[in-house]
């Protein structure tokens, strides 16, 4: 790690803490424990922490992007287009070091299905 921060410290807990979270989100939980914070210092930090392979960036086209642990092996995501809600699924055991049907190594990959939730099609049934 470049330098173990207080505002890193605080940034990885917010991301072990809210799961899934957009950098408004990180930057909000942060602001509880060190009032004085930027955005911009957020950002830059999220940039060193996802250098570093301590967070991964989840690009989606629900929201802005997502940031995640890599405590985790990598997996797979449902994205609800009625809640917004993010959903892990897979078990991550093919997502690393493959090498596909044009002879390519992949070292990572993950994909996101978007779809409506449990929770909202249950919310649907009962209308």
């Amino acid at each position: 790690m470049e330098r173990n921060t207080i505002q890193r410290k605080v940034i990885l807990e917010g991301i072990a803490s809210l799961c899934h979270a957009t950098v408004d989100e990180i930057f909000d939980y942060s602001k509880k424990f060190i009032p004085n914070l930027s955005f911009s210092t957020v950002y830059r930090n999220l940039v060193v922490l996802e250098d570093e392979k301590l967070i991964r960036r989840i690009p989606n086209k629900r929201c802005k992007d997502i940031f995640e642990s890599t405590c985790k092996p990598m997996h797979d995501h449902f994205v609800c287009t009625k809640c917004g809600r993010f959903i892990d699924y897979g078990n991550g055991k093919h997502h690393h070091k493959v090498v596909d049907k044009m002879g390519n190594l992949v070292i990572e990959s993950t994909k996101i299905s978007y779809g409506i939730c449990e929770d909202c099609l249950k919310k649907e049934a009962l209308k």
